[in-house]
Formats: structure tokens, sequence, C-alpha cells
């Protein structure tokens, strides 16, 4: 499964990055010992990512290669914003989050990928669903209703239409039991 998981992920990568897999492929290690920030030019959407070639794979490189996590949670691969594949993984981590909002679903998918604009992708796949939307519409306002002619007559002094219980509470027998 993992495999052909790598596999798709190549196939868009190829489709989407076909200069920066190309450049990357021919990275020889004279370019990895002058320590030169990345082998993309700095025109390219990746170049911020500091992009490595990892099993024919394109992955963010980074300051995280001592950490003890995954390999794939330290160097997630790149994924383009726009992709079909794109977005069957993170409908995917959607569900599998329970329906969950935006952060934790950007958080499960940021395990194993990284998708360039994820926060966009993922709200619109999030506002897709009916009853995430739904979930997440801001709290509605109740509208006060007009005010009885009792209370904005001025001639009248205020608590002249007061109820007073004098008697407090009166107990039933219901059965066995008492109530109020």
């Amino acid at each position: 499964m993992k495999e052909a998981e790598n596999e798709i992920i190549r196939y868009v990568q190829k489709q989407s990055f076909a200069k920066e897999l190309q450049v990357l492929s021919q990275t020889t290690e004279e370019t990895e010992q002058k320590k030169c920030k990345s082998a993309v030019k700095k025109c390219s959407i990746l170049y911020k990512l500091d992009p490595i070639l990892e099993d024919d794979l394109v992955k963010v490189g980074g300051h995280l290669h001592n950490a003890p996590i995954e390999n794939d949670a330290k160097h997630p691969a790149i994924l383009p914003k726009k992709h079909h594949v794109v977005n069957l993984i993170v409908n995917y981590y959607h569900r599998a989050s329970g329906h969950s909002g935006i952060e934790y679903t950007l958080s499960l998918i940021r395990q194993g990928y990284w998708i360039l604009g994820a926060r966009s992708v993922v709200r619109n796949i999030v506002n897709r669903w009916f009853d995430c939307r739904r979930r997440q519409a801001p709290v509605m306002q109740q509208k006060m209703a007009s005010l009885p002619e009792d209370c904005l007559t001025p001639s009248k002094p205020r608590f002249t239409y007061v109820g007073i219980d004098c008697f407090g509470p009166f107990e039933l027998r219901c059965g066995r039991t008492t109530a109020k």
C-alpha cells in the first residue's frame, strides 16, 4: 500500500513539479558539500521549502534531520494545491478526523504531506460538507420584541401593574409523594 501511495505521489509530482524534479535529480555531491540552500531556482514555488529528493519523491528539507519522529513527519512529500489526488487526500483525512475543523485536519495531513496552500484547500473541502458548514456557522442573534404599551406610557408611574405571590407554593399529594 505504501509503495502504491508513493507511486501516485511520484506521478502527481512529475505532472506539477517537472522542472524542480529534474534539477533535484541532477544535483551532484559537490552541491551538497557546498551546503547550498537549495538546488532549485529562487523563482520556484518550492524554493522556501528547501526541497530534497528522497526515494524519487520531492520532500520538504529543513532542520529536523535529528528529530525523534517518523521520517514522513520530518520530511513530508510536497504536493500541489490544485490536483484531484490532493482533494482525495484532504477528503480522506477530514473523514478520518470525524469531520473535525480545519486546523485538526491540517495537522493530520501535515504528518505525511506538505500541500502548497493547504489551508485554503482544506477550507474548501470542509465547506463542501453540509454538516461541517452548519457546525461552523456564526451564532445567530435573536431580535428583541417590541415593548408592551404599558411600559411605554409616560403618564403612569412605574410598577403600576405588578403581580405578587402572597401564598407561596402549594403542595399536592400525588399518590405517596408530594409535589409543588
